[in-house]
Formats: structure tokens, C-alpha cells, sequence
């Protein structure tokens, strides 16, 4: 290799290298966002014609103070553009990894069965308190199902 330049920037060139017998690796620099959703956790539960749906979302605040910030979970029925059921909440996101529940409830589910697969969709939107998008989720899939079966949940 032939550099360029003074022999102190070759210096630092060669501390910055060091011994590596020349491997270099890569570096990048990620940027995030001060609040983020790591995963969301669903639960249905019929109650007659109806279906109460909980979705417990959990979230990570990566800056060192408390964020104001706005949760939106949307319910999509199977081939519906429009959501079906929607819920919100906004609350302050102390550092650190929490979880936050919401309820949603859907009048008259298309309940799934292994001839009618309806899968639901659920979309959780973090935005700041000025509704500026922090971090989305989307294509949670889930299902529920009728009584022959004992559990109705994907997460």
C-alpha cells in the first residue's frame, strides 16, 4: 500500500489499523429514534358475538428521559383496506424497555376456521406527542377463533 500525505497522518492511519495484518472491518452508525416497538403480544377472547382483543405492545425508550408518546393499534378484517377497530393511548415512555396494553373490541369477527382461514391484521403506530411517527409495526396476523378451539392467538 502506498499512502499519501504526512508521515503523522500515516501514523494515525497505522494506530487506527493496528495489527490486523490487514483485515479491516466495517463500521456503520445507526440512528434510532427515542422510542421504538420491539414486539407485540395478541390475546382474543370471544364474548358472544363479539371479540375483545388485547394486544400488549412492547416498547423501548432509548434516550435518557421520558418521552411523551402516542400509541394507535388498528384492526383490519381480512381484505378490508379500511380498519375495522381502533384504539389509543398516550402516556409518557420513561428509559428503558416497558409493555403497554389497549383493548380493542370487534362486533361480529369473522371467526377462523381451517375451511375459512380469516387471518386479522394489527397495525401499532408510536408517534411523539407532535404525531410525528417514531416507529410502526405491521402484518401482526391473527385470528379469532371459534369455540372447537382453545386458543385464537398469533403474536
Amino acid at each position: 500500500m502506498r499512502f499519501r500525505g504526512t508521515s503523522d497522518t500515516r501514523q494515525r492511519l497505522v494506530r487506527l489499523v493496528g495489527t490486523t495484518a490487514g483485515i479491516v472491518r466495517d463500521v456503520w452508525l445507526t440512528f434510532n429514534e427515542p422510542a421504538l416497538i420491539r414486539r407485540q403480544q395478541i390475546r382474543v377472547k370471544l364474548d358472544g358475538p363479539a371479540a375483545e382483543v388485547e394486544d400488549r405492545v412492547f416498547l423501548e425508550n432509548t434516550s435518557a428521559r421520558a418521552t411523551q408518546v402516542k400509541l394507535t393499534l388498528s384492526a383490519y378484517a381480512p381484505g378490508n383496506a379500511a380498519p375495522t377497530a381502533t384504539a389509543q393511548q398516550a402516556f409518557s415512555l420513561a428509559p428503558g424497555a416497558h409493555d403497554q396494553s389497549l383493548r380493542l373490541r370487534l362486533d361480529s369477527p369473522k371467526l377462523w376456521h381451517f375451511d375459512h382461514p380469516n387471518l386479522y391484521r394489527m397495525e401499532a403506530v408510536l408517534a411523539d406527542a407532535k404525531d410525528q411517527p417514531l416507529d410502526a409495526q405491521k402484518r401482526q396476523l391473527w385470528r379469532p377463533a371459534d369455540s372447537n378451539f382453545t386458543t385464537g392467538i398469533f403474536s
